[in-house]
């Protein structure tokens, strides 16, 4: 535009050559260095979370209701040293994959009946419908 229309004149400025700035570089202290590492950082949230765990587990002075945090690595240690606390683990680990292979075959049993038939897709629309209540109900509706 011209300066008749804009009402101000035109500012030219003179182009710097960049290499009289020179490079900007601080080098980063050994707390930024160590600060910037995400293990580290993680590492302190939980240092911190275990140091208020075991200060009120300490307060409340209440083991049954809430152990220490000590005490709470002490059972663990020693439920992997005497073995039991790997093999109850293992039958809940398997007692899980049991389900979710039982899971996954009722799901592509239905899935294979709502395909094929009429009636599997009117049974597996039931079923949904029994188990979301509210979905069409005018109780679970905004108002």
């Amino acid at each position: 535009m011209s300066d008749v229309v804009s009402g101000r004149p035109d500012i030219y400025r003179e182009l710097v050559d960049s290499s009289r700035f020179g490079v900007v570089q601080k080098p980063l202290s050994a707390w930024e260095r160590i600060y910037n590492q995400g293990g580290v950082r993680k590492a302190f949230i939980l240092a911190l979370l275990a140091v208020v765990w075991e200060v009120y587990a300490r307060l409340l002075n209440n083991p049954l209701l809430f152990p220490t945090f000590t005490a709470t690595i002490h059972a663990f240690v020693d439920g992997i040293v005497g073995g039991g606390l790997l093999g109850k683990a293992w039958t809940s680990i398997k007692v899980l994959l049991i389900g979710y292979t039982a899971g996954i075959f009722l799901a592509a049993l239905l899935t294979m009946l709502a395909i094929t038939s009429r009636f599997g897709t009117d049974f597996l629309e039931t079923l949904t419908s029994m188990f979301n209540p509210c979905q069409r109900s005018h109780c679970c509706r905004s108002r």
